[in-house]
């Protein structure tokens, strides 16, 4: 009997763990292109940030509150976890990827009112579109396996 374990992913599941890898991947570019097309250009720690609420987002997704609700929730995790890199790469290494202090009610430059109620609104696409994605996907894959299971059968 294996009597070690393996502490970083105790219950390791390949799937999983690829599955998280696809969200933290789209999530990122996801991001990253909607910052190019709305700044003119990105940063690596908004690919990164981008993934993270990525992840977030589809995790509320599976919740079955109320929608606004969601957005709201979703617009207000956005937020913290931009506050959290703005500290990091902003603050604390100077790296200057954005300055909201011109903005009204503002946080450390870092958060504002006007961005959170943006991320709620994106939120809400997100939102929708991961519940389409959940609703959609199993009865393609329970597709997918009867028809596999028909290829295997005229083998």
């Amino acid at each position: 009997m294996n009597t070690t374990q393996n502490t970083a992913f105790p219950n390791k599941n390949p799937r999983a763990v690829l599955l998280l890898a696809l969200k933290l991947t789209l999530g990122g570019i996801g991001y990253g292109l909607l910052e190019i097309a709305y700044r003119g250009f990105t940063h690596y720690s908004m690919i990164i940030a981008g993934g993270i609420c990525f992840c977030i987002l589809v995790s509320l997704s599976k919740s079955k509150k109320n929608l606004l609700l969601l957005c709201v929730g979703g617009g207000i995790a956005i937020t913290a976890v931009e506050f959290i890199f703005g500290a990091v790469f902003n603050l604390w290494l100077g790296m200057e990827v954005w300055d909201y202090s011109k903005e009204k009610l503002n946080l450390l430059g870092q958060i504002c009112v006007r961005f959170t109620v943006q991320w709620c609104a994106l939120s809400a696409v997100v939102l929708s579109i991961a519940r389409l994605v959940r609703s959609t996907v199993p009865k393609i894959t329970k597709k997918l396996g009867v028809l596999r299971t028909a290829a295997k059968k005229t083998t």
